[in-house]
């Protein structure tokens, strides 16, 4: 059968193997993080207050005044923006589109 966005026909979920016969691994702790070196970024002036953001204790909010960063204001410690991923990515591109007047794939979807 054919997988369909994370299904098969039958409606279970695909599987996945490697040339030599086994699974594929992927390593949880290393594929979250945002930056190439594993550290966490430093986000200055990300919190809504103008505070910085401190990410990398989960235990703690990263903004002192409670509001979410703006994760695009993160930098590696290489100087290198902070990756969070596929979703933060796509929003960063709506967020152009909406500013130059244009539609974001998902409005363009929903029509």
């Amino acid at each position: 059968s054919t997988p369909t966005r994370g299904k098969c026909d039958d409606e279970s979920r695909p599987s996945c193997v490697c040339d030599d016969g086994s699974e594929p691994v992927r390593s949880k702790s290393q594929s979250r993080k945002p930056c190439s070196d594993g550290q966490p970024p430093s986000c200055p002036g990300a919190c809504e207050d103008g505070s910085d953001a401190t990410l990398g204790d989960k235990s703690v909010s990263p903004c002192a005044d409670g509001s979410k960063p703006d994760k695009s204001q993160c930098v590696c410690s290489d100087g290198s923006p902070a990756k969070f991923g596929r979703n933060n990515q796509k929003r960063r591109k709506n967020e152009k589109n909406r500013k130059k007047g244009r539609k974001s794939s998902e409005e363009s979807l929903e029509e």
